[in-house]
């Protein structure tokens, strides 16, 4: 069977016009040259140069295999480096998710299981960076919040988080436990979220009338809400993290916006390698 470099080299010759030509754009000797040819020729069973004492030149039937063999090299270049990207996601995984809870330890264990030796990586960006990463080869699987439109996905439900906010004791709000709204916050000064991806910019949203006080770093924001007056927004996921402090009460936020549900995503092209993971999310099978 002929080989693919052969192909590569006899379409050079094609498009340089001369032996001498492409093997200097090859970067070969032209005897190598030659003989790779004469080998392509044995395979093929058919001759595609005219052969002179000085001259080596496309005959007839190698002027009709340059018209077959353009497409099908491409064809077999483009099957080539889908192949080696295949194989390299399924040395790696790379995922990418909207917040910490979908990154958390859960899913990491989750991927260490289900594929030892398999390195994994994760980050964490917005939706819109996540879908675009997924579809470009970026991330082999995202976790959003929604379920993205379109035939080229698979879904699987991984879980929720709701949002509360943490108030002192003696604060006028802290007696409604059943859960208050934006609106009643509205005004105030508020702590705002470390480190919290999907929820970063909801209290900028939705508090308008609020001075919001950000904090990047979760030890930062552990010690300013221990000693301030301030209410100081949580999630789920952190209040699995750390303890807020016992003068403070937890009231969750009954806005639609304060509830989050998350989706592990993938295409469907690499549904099947991702199924172990994925079926072990509370909806079941992709």
């Amino acid at each position: 069977m002929f080989e693919l470099t052969w192909i590569r080299q006899f379409l050079t010759i094609a498009e340089c016009g001369t032996l001498l030509k492409a093997a200097e754009r090859l970067h070969m000797t032209q005897p190598g040259l030659s003989k790779s040819m004469r080998n392509l020729e044995r395979e093929l069973g058919v001759p595609l140069f005219d052969r002179r004492k000085n001259r080596v030149e496309l005959n007839e039937t190698g002027r009709r295999a340059v018209e077959l063999l353009s497409g099908w090299y491409a064809q077999a270049d483009q099957l080539q480096s889908e192949l080696r990207e295949f194989d390299r996601r399924h040395r790696h995984i790379t995922a990418g998710a909207c917040g910490p809870l979908p990154m958390s330890r859960s899913i990491r264990s989750l991927l260490a299981m289900k594929y030892p030796g398999i390195p994994c990586t994760d980050e964490i960006q917005p939706p819109e960076v996540l879908e675009r990463g997924l579809r470009d080869g970026t991330y082999q699987f995202v976790v959003l919040p929604y379920a993205p439109e379109g035939n080229d996905t698979a879904c699987a439900f991984y879980g929720e988080e709701q949002l509360y906010v943490t108030l002192p004791e003696n604060h006028p709000l802290a007696a409604r436990r059943n859960g208050i709204r934006f609106s009643d916050l509205d005004g105030q000064t508020v702590l705002s979220l470390p480190q919290t991806g999907y929820w970063f910019d909801l209290p900028k949203r939705m508090l308008p009338h609020s001075h919001i006080i950000d904090h990047s770093e979760l030890y930062d924001f552990e010690e300013v809400m221990e000693g301030s007056s301030f209410p100081t927004f949580i999630t789920t996921y952190l209040m699995e993290v750390f303890t807020y402090p016992a003068s403070r009460v937890a009231v969750p936020l009954l806005d639609p916006e304060a509830r989050v549900s998350y989706w592990c995503v993938c295409l469907k092209e690499n549904s099947g390698f991702l199924s172990p993971l994925f079926n072990s999310f509370p909806s079941g099978r992709l």
